[in-house]
């Protein structure tokens, strides 16, 4: 900020000092261009502005260009939050699509996958007479060892069954 008020004193002496307006206005000219072209690539805080016969227009410039910087600046950072917002909704998606299809305790698929993987199958291999071999798997009296054991036992035999299945 310092360097911007030196900045506008400076401008305002050449505008100001008419014998030396047009000297001073091509030597800024010619710093600033490198100065904008920095703007662009974001490797400074604000720019020059070019030099007019008006202080008003300088001080405009000047504005305009910190203006500019920090609109980048908050832009930049909206990006940065707006993609790990999206990659965490990505995320999140991602798990929903497969606890839509898997049983959460054991990892089988479940009934909707199994519909699914018959509309896939068919449509590859409609032209093909292939076997195909469906289970549907139940244990007898599971209630008893719930009851009996308690749910969480009853979860870790599930697990095992689903290890068992899946291998």
């Amino acid at each position: 900020m310092t360097f911007l008020i030196c900045y506008m004193i400076f401008m305002c002496g050449i505008v100001m000092d008419r014998k030396y307006s047009y000297i001073m206005s091509l030597l800024t000219l010619a710093i600033s261009i490198p100065v904008f072209s920095s703007l662009i690539y974001g490797k400074i805080y604000f720019s020059f502005g070019l030099v007019f016969n008006h202080l008003n227009a300088v001080v405009v410039c000047l504005v305009i260009s910190y203006v500019n910087y920090n609109q980048r600046q908050r832009y930049f950072k909206l990006l940065v939050e707006k993609n790990l917002e999206n990659k965490k909704l990505e995320e999140e998606n991602n798990n929903l699509a497969y606890f839509a299809l898997n049983d959460e305790l054991t990892g089988l698929k479940n009934r909707f996958a199994f519909a699914e993987d018959k509309e896939k199958f068919y449509k590859e291999n409609k032209n093909y007479s292939k076997y195909v071999l469906v289970c549907l798997i139940d244990i007898d009296d599971f209630k008893k060892i719930n009851d009996k054991y308690g749910h969480l036992f009853g979860d870790e035999c599930l697990k095992e069954v689903g290890k068992l299945l899946n291998s």
